[in-house]
Formats: C-alpha cells, sequence, structure tokens
C-alpha cells in the first residue's frame, strides 16, 4: 500500500502558524526565565502541566501568595480597550483568552481545593496600564507580574505551599516531555 493511503493525504500546515507557535514557545520560555528566582522565595513553579482535554497551563506557580496559572503570550504593538469595552490585540477580542485562563484556574482551584489567581503574562506588547487587571485576571509585563508576585500577600505558610505544590505536581502532569520537544 502507498504511504499516502497509510496517513492520508499531506495537508500544508496553515500560512504562519509555525512562526506563531515559536514565537508562542519564546515566550513561555522567557516567562518561565523571570519566574525562576520565586524558587528561592519558598514559591514552586510547575512548566507546562496537562490540563484535561488537549490544554495545557503554561505555567502553575504555587507559593506563599497563592497559587497562580500564568499563561505567556508574545504579542507585538498594544493591545487596546476598544469603544466596545472589550479588550483587543489586534483583530484579536481576547475575552475568550482569558475565557480559557479563566477556565483552568477553576480547574486547579477545584482539584487542589484552594483558590486560585490568574495572569497573562505579555512579552512585546504595550498595555494600557502594567499591571492591568481585566475580568478577574491580571495582564502584566514579565517584570511587573514578578514584582506581583514577590510582594503578594502571604496566605500560605511554607508547609501548605509544600502540600500544594506535591498535590499540583501529582495532579497536573507535564504536557510533554523534554525529549518530545517540550518547553521548560
Amino acid at each position: 500500500m502507498p504511504l499516502v493511503g497509510l496517513i492520508g493525504p499531506m495537508v500544508a500546515p496553515e500560512p504562519g502558524a509555525a512562526r506563531r507557535w515559536a514565537r508562542g514557545a519564546a515566550g513561555e520560555r522567557l516567562t518561565a526565565q523571570v519566574l525562576a528566582p520565586l524558587h528561592r522565595l519558598g514559591w514552586t513553579v510547575l512548566h507546562d502541566r496537562r490540563l484535561p482535554g488537549a490544554a495545557n497551563i503554561d505555567h502553575l506557580v504555587i507559593g506563599p501568595g497563592g497559587v497562580w496559572v500564568v499563561d505567556s503570550k508574545a504579542y507585538s504593538g498594544r493591545i487596546k480597550v476598544l469603544g466596545d469595552g472589550r479588550l483587543w490585540y489586534g483583530r484579536t477580542c481576547l475575552e475568550e483568552v482569558l475565557g480559557v485562563l479563566a477556565w483552568a484556574a477553576d480547574l486547579v482551584g477545584e482539584a487542589l481545593d484552594a483558590p486560585v489567581a490568574s495572569a497573562l503574562c505579555i512579552h512585546g506588547a504595550r498595555l494600557p496600564r502594567d499591571p492591568l487587571r481585566w475580568d478577574g485576571a491580571v495582564l502584566a509585563s514579565a517584570p511587573v507580574l514578578l514584582a506581583l508576585l514577590v510582594t503578594a500577600t502571604t496566605i500560605a505558610r511554607n508547609d501548605e505551599v509544600a502540600e500544594l505544590a506535591a498535590r499540583a505536581a501529582a495532579t497536573f502532569a507535564p504536557a510533554r516531555t523534554d525529549r518530545q520537544g517540550g518547553r521548560p
């Protein structure tokens, strides 16, 4: 049987998809580098964790300042609030992105039986304010997000952080391994 009969017709990827994926992966790596110093302050950062279905969490951050689900976005240009009162990046309304982030935070909160905050770490684009609080999420540049986490009100003791981190690691497996092309 010809190879095409086994695997089906070859379909070219959407134009620009590989470039967008690479830019997104670079944003996740940048966020991982920015979050790395949190370890010295008693935080645990779990990267690229699997959720039910095809979704993943870019960064699950657990520390004295609570549990945070952090998504990374490598954008260019500006994020704006337009006349319709919604948040936009170019022609993309960010409601869906923030909706998925809220869903992930709710899922993690239910699994860990803990309150979970959500943040969108923005690389490359300018925000109307930094940080910007929108629909229950924080949108911030990487340095501002790090500062927010470091200065967050302490709501968990060290033993609680360790227990939450262990439960999170057991509940949310890595989405990929490095040998399979995974990110940090």
